[in-house]
């Protein structure tokens, strides 16, 4: 639930006309914060000491951070004061995120986690893909204030309003829908209507959005797939899937 809040409800901004740059954020900043609350929980439940670790990406993080503030202290990015609250807090949020899923490592619970991530990254991706359909058929107004028509016609740009972002979270849930609850551990899932449809629907918005950071994300991962998938030993993740046979 707490990567659902992370993942979806961030995707769907909260209408807030006190703070509209924070609507998206706050939802945000919650599932992360579900997310530290329900990994201590787990955490406690094994009966270890707590290990923190710091790691590279939490020394780049606080890098970070402190030419933010040597920024912001000396004018150089006079940009709202909001801005620079969700960037420090975005950084901060990273660093605490890899302390976390090192601690479900820790625990030997990393294919429960993983799981449960792309569960979460594929019904945002699919939350996103319903958005612009409905753009595309011009009906956005069914779901106002939350989806309006995109502003950057005829581009689609869903709940997010910026089509390369929504471009990349599909992209991402369409990685997601391929290794989500396979049929055995360590294997990509078999190819199945369900799979097929939803691969299908979040393709055709993809090519609504006309973001060419998501054409070349989506043929990254057809190119790539083949090795990925010989030098992880993911049986049936190959080009067969993209193709609909196993």
């Amino acid at each position: 639930m707490s990567l659902l809040v992370l993942f979806v409800a961030s995707a769907m901004p909260m209408i807030n006309m006190v703070t509209p740059r924070l609507n998206s954020d706050v939802w945000a900043f919650i599932g992360l914060g579900l997310f530290g609350w329900v990994t201590h929980v787990q955490w406690s439940k094994t009966q270890q000491d707590n290990v923190v670790q710091v790691n590279a990406l939490a020394v780049l993080g606080g890098f970070w951070l402190l030419w933010a503030c040597v920024q912001f202290s000396l004018g150089i990015n006079q940009a709202y004061f909001s801005y620079f609250l969700v960037s420090i807090s975005y950084l901060l949020g990273l660093v605490l995120l890899c302390i976390w899923v090192d601690m479900w490592r820790q625990t030997g619970q990393s294919h429960r986690l993983s799981q449960a991530v792309m569960v979460a990254v594929l019904v945002a991706g699919l939350f996103e893909a319903v958005g612009i359909w409905m753009q595309m058929l011009q009906i956005p107004h069914w779901l106002s204030p939350w989806l309006n028509a995109s502003a950057v016609f005829p581009r689609q740009s869903g709940f997010l309003s910026q089509p390369n972002l929504c471009a990349t979270l599909m992209v991402c849930a369409m990685v997601s829908l391929i290794f989500v609850q396979p049929e055995e551990n360590n294997t990509a899932a078999k190819p199945s209507l369900w799979r097929l449809s939803a691969l299908a629907v979040m393709m055709v918005a993809l090519y609504a959005t006309s973001s060419r950071t998501g054409y070349l994300e989506i043929l990254s991962s057809a190119v790539c797939w083949p090795w990925c998938a010989n030098a992880y030993k993911f049986p049936g993740s190959g080009w067969v899937w993209w193709f609909g046979w196993h």
